[in-house]
């Protein structure tokens, strides 16, 4: 069974900081992350960097999979100016025993509704170029690649910056 989880509203669980813990600690998933290394962290650290989040961050959603934490997706706001639209930037990750199961296209079209409700009118994802799992994901769901920063992140690869318009939707 999925279930959702929004943490400004709901309460993690000590399991969760425990899988998410986990899930930071997984080398296959933080090498796609935008990360300069990989560093273990402990229980402390994790929920210290949670609670990070849950301050600054507009929106921290869980997706659960039979109440086994399965991934998230922060939404921040994109200030850009004042003379631009209301965007917000995505961040997110799945728990690699969760891969290409369908997990991150339902926590995007759960966190889509949260992104209307906010009168968000775009979005914007950072990928690592040899993220190509990610990539994938987000050209179908309807993302355009804007902009390459090349040679800015340590390590190989670029950083990508993706664009959807949801404005009209």
């Amino acid at each position: 069974m999925i279930k959702f989880k929004e943490l400004h509203s709901d309460i993690y669980t000590q399991h969760d900081l425990s899988r998410l813990c986990e899930m930071r600690n997984e080398k296959d998933v933080q090498r796609y992350l935008n990360i300069n290394s990989f560093t273990q962290q402990d229980i402390y650290q994790t929920e210290s960097w949670i609670q990070k989040q849950i301050k600054t961050k507009k929106i921290v959603l869980f997706i659960y999979s039979d109440d086994q934490l399965a991934g998230y997706i922060f939404i921040a706001d994109h200030d850009l100016g004042e003379s631009l639209k209301k965007g917000c930037e995505i961040g997110f990750a799945i728990h690699k025993s969760c891969w290409h199961k369908g997990f991150m296209s339902k926590l995007f079209n759960k966190s889509l509704i949260l992104m209307h409700e906010l009168d968000f009118k775009f979005i914007v994802a950072r990928v690592l170029s040899n993220n190509f799992a990610c990539i994938k994901f987000l050209e179908k769901s309807n993302f355009f690649k804007v902009a390459t920063f090349i040679d800015v992140i340590e390590g190989e690869g670029n950083l990508l910056f993706y664009q959807r318009n949801i404005e009209s939707e």
